[in-house]
């Protein structure tokens, strides 16, 4: 007799009440300009740079639309696709000193407060890629696939 496994996992509607129900929308505002400035850290510090000069977060935004626009550096194409967009960070990714976020789901958060469709877009000096989100469709699909698509790599 074969005897089906007893499933625990979470559904991801609960997962993203769960995650949003706490979250005003100046606290998703305040999760993006966090990764900015995270970003521009990252990027002085690499450069070995003693100044932010040059560097901006520009935030839009009207009854529809939502977006946010840094010159920070970007996200490389190996973070993207291993970091990025897991709910927490990897148990192998350590904080950053000086970082400001924590925990690894500000962006997240955001994207699934603020909307129903989003695009998280990066360019760095070797790459650009683009993430398109369609919260609807993700929540619908709940057959154990969390993981998001590139639409450019």
């Amino acid at each position: 007799m074969n005897i089906p496994p007893v499933k625990a996992s979470p559904t991801k509607g609960l997962f993203l009440e769960a995650l949003t129900s706490d979250l005003e929308l100046e606290d998703a505002v305040h999760d993006l300009v966090d990764n900015s400035i995270d970003a521009a850290k990252r990027t002085t510090r690499i450069a070995k740079r003693n100044s932010y000069d040059g560097l901006y977060v520009k935030i839009n935004f009207s009854k529809d639309k939502f977006q946010i626009h840094d010159n920070c550096g970007g996200i490389d194409l190996k973070t993207a696709s291993e970091i990025l967009f897991r709910l927490g960070r990897p148990a192998a990714r350590k904080a950053e000193a000086g970082e400001v976020g924590r925990f690894g789901i500000g962006l997240k958060r955001a994207i699934f407060m603020m909307g129903k469709n989003a695009s998280v877009e990066s360019y760095t000096v070797n790459s650009h890629f683009t993430v398109p989100i369609s919260v609807d469709a993700w929540k619908k699909n709940d057959d154990g696939d969390w993981d998001f698509k590139f639409d450019k790599y």
